[in-house]
């Protein structure tokens, strides 16, 4: 998608925070200070996140990536069966964005959404997405599932824990292995993403 094109599509807070990185920043450590499980602060937290997801999948790594701190470390892993060669960790903006790059050279074509966003802690949040991805060379089709333990410090991303994989149950007692507290009625899959 062209340039010009991929910026037309961003949100009004995209926007701001691309041009000022470090209001977008104090914006997000005013939402993490809401109490855990406000409904205001659920509200915005799984739009940021529809709005970030959104803005990968039209290759705006840019408006993806405005909240990472300089120091970010993403961490990936990924089930035996998505045939995606990441590395185990990546460090800074440059290699978060170079983890959503990946995975869009991985498919011949791909979309997906976030489904869910859970609150672990005050700083932390949980999103899980859903994707259909097509191989190149085989014209498979995939449906994977995708979580992103996401750690913030004055409303700058410095964590990122990512995994995929194709089952979805699968996935989160991945994290629930790792003493995240996912709600058991988050366990029955839903349909796909809206």
């Amino acid at each position: 998608m062209p340039k010009g094109e991929v910026k037309r599509g961003r949100t009004m807070q995209q926007r701001l925070g691309v041009r000022w990185p470090g209001l977008a920043q104090r914006m997000t450590a005013s939402v993490m200070r809401r109490p855990v499980g406000s409904r205001l602060r659920r509200i915005m937290l799984l739009r940021a996140a529809r709005d970030g997801f959104d803005a990968w999948t039209r290759g705006d790594l840019d408006a993806a990536s405005f909240l990472d701190d300089p120091a970010l470390e993403t961490r990936v892993e990924q089930s035996s069966e998505i045939p995606v060669g990441f590395d185990p960790v990546y460090h800074g903006a440059e290699g978060h964005c170079r983890v959503m790059e990946i995975w869009d050279e991985a498919w011949k074509s791909w979309r997906g959404g976030v489904t869910d966003v859970f609150e672990v802690g005050q700083d932390q949040i949980l999103g899980v997405s859903q994707m259909f991805a097509e191989g190149f060379a085989s014209g498979v089709e995939l449906e994977a599932w995708g979580a992103g333990l996401y750690t913030f410090r004055h409303g700058k991303l410095v964590r990122l824990e990512a995994r995929w994989d194709v089952d979805r149950d699968r996935l989160l007692e991945a994290f629930a292995r790792k003493g995240i507290e996912v709600p058991p009625a988050a366990r029955a899959t839903p349909t796909s993403p809206s």
